[in-house]
């Protein structure tokens, strides 16, 4: 085999490696085959020619170049959206128009300038940063401590409360122990709220068999947790099926108590082992009531008399 000979087969090899095709019947029409290609079932110049999605081919054109629309160019160097070239690299599109996800971000088909896609996240079709920034619904708020959303508005949960079956009214939280009973606050440590007509009535009347506690925050697993204290606002690891609260501490009811005065626990067998655990001579029992959203769960305190 002489020297120019192998140097053709040679240069013919490497350019089959950047066709879509490379076979004998490529050569078509006098054209050598290592710089033909296949689009849509016809040939076309790697080259100098560009297969377009559509299957039309377009010049100028080489193995980096990309179609927009009845052009062709460099994505290095420039960007596409919706059929426009934009001489500008690196750009995104979003319904129609073209931005950098650098300095903006595209939120349901609208585009947000000054917020980089990078760090944002999407308040329906506005960015916002949610490092210093809360979207509560449709609404984006600066983030500050203690304040959390009701609705579309922000509260300070330190002075109000988040109330309604929609948790979309504020009111004022007079203390620590005001809850919300549907939307109005009440005092738990001397009213109730009752959980079917959410009225507000004395501890002592008749009708108060229930508390209602506002929503809770976080998600409690009654199989595998406890919600304890004296508020009821300690979450403790539940051993088994066997354990309750003895304030903020959990004890297996088989084998020990909760002395009611001093709420320490002691073995069964105990001569001041007499009582369980209980509150104005009442038990709490938690029951949770799932739901999908975790701070929709509501969380109800039945009272029943000790035995």
């Amino acid at each position: 085999m002489g020297l120019s000979a192998a140097v053709f087969i040679l240069v013919a090899a490497n350019a089959c490696f950047h066709q879509v095709t490379c076979a004998p019947e490529d050569q078509h029409n006098g054209a050598p085959g290592f710089n033909n290609g296949i689009c849509a079932e016809r040939y076309y110049a790697l080259w100098r020619e560009v297969c377009c999605e559509d299957g039309t081919v377009l010049r100028p054109g080489d193995p980096n170049m990309r179609c927009c629309g009845q052009q062709t160019f460099d994505p290095r160097f420039s960007s596409c959206c919706k059929g426009h070239l934009h001489q500008e690299a690196g750009l995104s599109c979003c319904n129609g128009t073209a931005y950098s996800p650098l300095n903006s971000t595209c939120c349901l088909g609208a585009v947000t300038t000054g917020v980089s896609e990078m760090v944002s996240d999407c308040c329906e079709t506005r960015a916002f940063n949610p490092v210093t920034q809360v979207c509560c619904e449709s609404r984006i708020h600066q983030r500050w401590p203690d304040f959390d959303c009701c609705g579309k508005e922000r509260f300070n949960t330190t002075t109000h409360l988040c109330c309604g079956k929609d948790l979309d009214t504020i009111v004022v939280k007079p203390s620590a122990h005001h809850s919300c009973c549907g939307k109005e606050s009440f005092n738990k440590t001397t009213h109730c709220c009752t959980a079917d007509t959410l009225e507000i009535l004395p501890l002592n009347h008749k009708n108060c068999t229930t508390h209602e506690r506002p929503p809770a925050s976080v998600c409690l697993n009654t199989t595998t947790h406890l919600c304890c204290g004296k508020d009821l606002d300690t979450i403790i690891i539940k051993p088994s099926a066997r354990h309750l609260c003895c304030g903020k501490e959990s004890f297996d009811k088989t084998t020990h108590c909760c002395t009611a005065d001093t709420l320490k626990i002691l073995p069964l067998n105990d001569k001041n082992c007499t009582t369980h655990e209980h509150a104005s001579g009442w038990f709490f029992e938690i029951q949770i009531q799932p739901v999908k959203c975790c701070p929709l769960s509501q969380v109800f305190i039945t009272k029943t008399k000790p035995n």
